[in-house]
């Protein structure tokens, strides 16, 4: 669940660096993997090196919120970042939302049905 809200932060950053980029390098055709890397480190003290790299690859895996313009380069200082419909969707209160009952598992809600069942057995009962 918590990936959801770095995932959604990470998305923020991109569109973010889109709109007025923070990087000494800009060539105004959009942020690159490796800067929105770095960018990410330095939002949260906690975030190392391993936690963007994760938290960008699933960003980029199976539900494509981001993706990379231009794959066919193998330097991250060259490939540029572009966020997708999801991605967009994933920006707004509604979309981040569905997100995060998506990413719940189906057995913890059946763990909270029956605790609160048996609470309430253990209530009334008495």
């Amino acid at each position: 669940m918590i990936y959801i809200y770095r995932v959604r932060r990470f998305v923020k950053l991109v569109e973010d660096e889109m709109v007025q980029s923070t990087s000494v390098l800009d060539d105004g055709q959009g942020p690159t993997v490796h800067h929105c890397l770095i960018a990410f480190k330095e939002l949260n003290k906690r975030y190392t090196e391993r936690t963007a790299r994760k938290t960008f690859a699933i960003a980029t895996g199976k539900t494509k919120y981001l993706s990379i313009q231009n794959p066919e380069e193998h330097s991250s200082l060259r490939q540029r970042i572009v966020i997708t419909d999801e991605g967009l969707i994933l920006l707004t209160y509604t979309g981040f939302f569905k997100a995060l009952a998506n990413s719940i598992d189906a057995s913890l809600i059946i763990s909270l049905v029956a605790l609160l069942v048996a609470v309430l057995v253990a209530i009334f009962k008495h």
